[in-house]
């Protein structure tokens, strides 16, 4: 079976037990893995505490990491290389967007 880039870029570091916030563009990767997965743009301001605590991994770009760590608190550390990939949004114009995959550092 072929992958995709975004599996791929998933593969071994998002797991089936992981809860995950994801960015669209990895929408059907990471919800064919994880065993819960949460729209980035809207499901965080609308989580329970204890659904904001279960979140395991995001898959997000990283401008947005400062936002998400504040609205599900805890430690995180980014996991491998990050995904780069061209998107046209304006004619003639080629766009290169970033994800990042970010685990929550358990406590201890």
């Amino acid at each position: 079976m072929l992958m995709s880039q975004a599996e791929r870029f998933i593969a071994g570091k998002i797991k089936q037990d992981d809860h995950v916030i994801y960015a669209a563009q990895v929408y059907f990767a990471v919800k064919n893995t994880a065993a819960k997965a949460y729209y980035y743009n809207w499901y965080p301001a609308i989580m329970s505490g204890h659904e904001a605590a279960s979140v395991t991994a995001m898959v997000i770009e990283p401008r947005t990491f400062g936002e998400m760590k504040a609205k599900l608190g805890g430690e995180w550390r980014e996991i491998g290389k990050r995904f780069s990939y061209p998107v046209r949004r304006f004619p003639n114009r080629d766009l290169r967007m970033e994800l990042a995959i970010y685990r929550r550092v358990p406590t201890s």
